[in-house]
């Protein structure tokens, strides 16, 4: 029973640290300039997917800001993203911007 309610209670707290990480994520990109319905959208599963480590490389790019993200081409802005991401990371990123993209 000990046992059953330590798991509870750390999966509560699991949850709320997920949650909070969430909030974090959202914050700095509506901070970048990323409308707040996208933000939302995206910081869900950045936040459920990704280590904080990878977060950190996201953060790099991030503060980029969209202004200077749109005036780059689109192959720079591929490759800038291939440097600075891992693989995994790149593709939790994306598959989000695409979802939110395609909700609207």
């Amino acid at each position: 029973m000990k046992r059953v309610l330590m798991t509870g209670l750390a999966l509560v707290l699991l949850a709320g640290c997920t949650a909070t990480k969430e909030m974090r994520v959202r914050s700095a990109l509506q901070d970048a300039g990323m409308p707040p319905s996208q933000a939302a959208c995206m910081a869900r599963p950045l936040a459920e997917q990704l280590s904080v480590e990878q977060l950190r490389q996201l953060q790099s790019l991030v503060r980029m800001g969209e202004a200077q993200a749109r005036a780059l081409p689109p192959g720079e802005l591929a490759a800038r993203l291939g440097r600075v991401l891992d693989g995994p990371t790149l593709a939790v990123v994306l598959r989000a911007g695409f979802g939110c993209a395609l909700r609207g």
